[in-house]
């Protein structure tokens, strides 16, 4: 039996940060239910997956574990290799969660 694994979806080059360890954060608005969640595909997309349900093929790239979340903080944009302008207009209007990858 083929063992099912739960995927994150990043856009490139940041899938390649994640592999590389450049990149320990990721930025998200969601949280997982339970931590740790062990054992996470990342898969590299070409575009940003805005949509419930939106899908892409993409490559797995890493097998991370998702080990905390906390509230993101703006010192954090370059853990997260994010875009500042747009990490700092989204954040106090959604919340946005930082995701510590190890």
């Amino acid at each position: 039996m083929l063992k099912q694994y739960t995927a994150l979806s990043v856009v490139a080059p940041n899938a390649g940060r994640i592999v590389q360890g450049q990149k320990t954060l990721e930025v998200r608005s969601w949280h997982p239910e339970a931590l740790p969640l062990k054992d996470v595909v990342i898969v590299e997309n070409q575009n940003f997956l805005l949509q419930d349900g939106a899908e892409e093929s993409g490559l797995a790239v890493a097998l991370v574990d998702i080990e905390a979340v906390h509230a993101w903080r703006v010192d954090e944009v370059e853990a997260a290799h994010g875009e500042w302008m747009k990490l700092k207009q989204l954040a106090p209007h959604i919340g946005l969660k930082a995701i510590s990858l190890g």
